[in-house]
């Protein structure tokens, strides 16, 4: 009897215990590697849009008349958006929020800074996507060159605070040689 057991236990529960803790950290393992895949996925859609998005913004700022170096009349002659050099609805197209307003729940995956980033310019482009849908981009209006310049100035904020995981980087550059070979 005594000869069956080692250690206290028998071969079959040392061995049984043995593989369901393997089995349990390989469980663990893929779960968090999954995890990590979606989470960097979303990042990585959501710069996307970040960018698309605040390149909308750019296309804009650089339709608005230069208020230092135009002169009165030409300013004064751009009275309506209609008057810039912008497709509204083009504009309206590009200063959509879909993976945000689709993915909602997804923000969760980013971290506090992140997400409070990311919320801020989103709302900064609602603000002018909202001008842009009631037709209110009068480039006379001093607040839309302000409302613009928060726009990109949290662009760049949010895109800055994006972090994507160093593991991720890897898998795309290995991708990237992969794509050439």
């Amino acid at each position: 009897m005594l000869g069956g057991m080692a250690g206290g236990l028998s071969v079959e529960v040392t061995s049984a215990l043995i593989g369901g803790g393997a089995g349990v950290l390989a469980y663990g393992a893929l779960n968090w590697n999954e995890r990590r895949i979606r989470r960097d996925r979303f990042r990585r859609s959501l710069v996307f849009e970040i960018r698309h998005v605040g390149a909308a913004i750019e296309r804009l700022e650089r339709a608005l008349p230069d208020s230092e170096a135009a002169d009165p009349e030409t300013a004064a002659d751009l009275e309506t958006a209609a008057d810039l050099d912008v497709d509204l609805d083009d504009l309206r197209s590009r200063l959509s929020t879909d993976l945000l307003d689709a993915e909602f729940r997804s923000i969760g995956k980013l971290t506090t800074v992140e997400i409070r980033h990311v919320y801020r310019f989103h709302e900064a482009a609602r603000v002018i996507a909202r001008r842009a849908e009631t037709g209110a981009l009068d480039p006379g209006d001093s607040t839309l060159r302000e409302q613009i310049a928060v726009a990109l100035e949290t662009r760049d904020d949010a895109l800055d605070s994006i972090r994507r995981s160093r593991l991720s980087r890897l898998t795309e550059w290995y991708k990237d040689v992969e794509a050439r070979r």
